[in-house]
């Protein structure tokens, strides 16, 4: 199962396999009264800048997509029943409700702090701590997977942050 995994995630990471599903299904919607409303100015930006806000619906694209399906395709692979498969299926997405409502809520309030400019607000202000921001970056990343109980939450919402932080201090964003 795990060969299998790795070796569909691989795909569905590659950029001409992406595009190519994003092809067949990825409806795109502006969202109304948001899109291309709010505007990034100096010094986050070089010039002024609008920031769009369309929700692509990237089903097949998505690595969700190449997980559901990997775990499938071990499945039948180990001879389950078909049945057996669903139900286990189902009694998972039972059994992890409350952590699929935590993280459709964290990316909420991480989208939330992106269009609000909080993320930006942040990162101007730790930048202006100098020397120091590697301390205080470490800090906001550690409270931030301390709140949220993991580190892709913590980046969820501060990753913003960080970057428009680094860029204001010269490092490197990817760091």
């Amino acid at each position: 199962p795990w060969a299998i995994l790795s070796v569909f995630v691989f795909i569905w990471g590659l950029p001409p396999v992406k595009a190519w599903l994003n092809g067949l299904f990825a409806p795109s919607f502006p969202m109304a009264g948001l899109h291309n409303l709010i505007e990034k100015v100096p010094p986050v930006v070089p010039v002024p800048t609008k920031e769009g806000a369309v929700y692509t619906l990237n089903l097949l694209s998505a690595t969700g997509t190449a997980i559901l399906l990997s775990a499938v395709v071990s499945a039948f692979l180990m001879k389950y029943n078909p049945v057996a498969i669903v139900r286990t299926f189902l009694k998972t997405i039972w059994l992890v409700k409350y952590s699929l409502l935590t993280i459709v809520l964290m990316l909420a309030l991480g989208t939330l702090t992106r269009y609000s400019g909080t993320d930006t607000t942040l990162g101007l202000a730790f930048a202006n701590t100098g020397v120091l921001y590697p301390f205080f970056g470490t800090l906001m990343g550690w409270l931030g997977v301390a709140l949220t109980g993991s580190d892709t939450a913590s980046n969820v919402l501060f990753g913003g942050m960080q970057k428009v932080a680094a860029e204001q201090l010269g490092l490197s964003a990817n760091l």
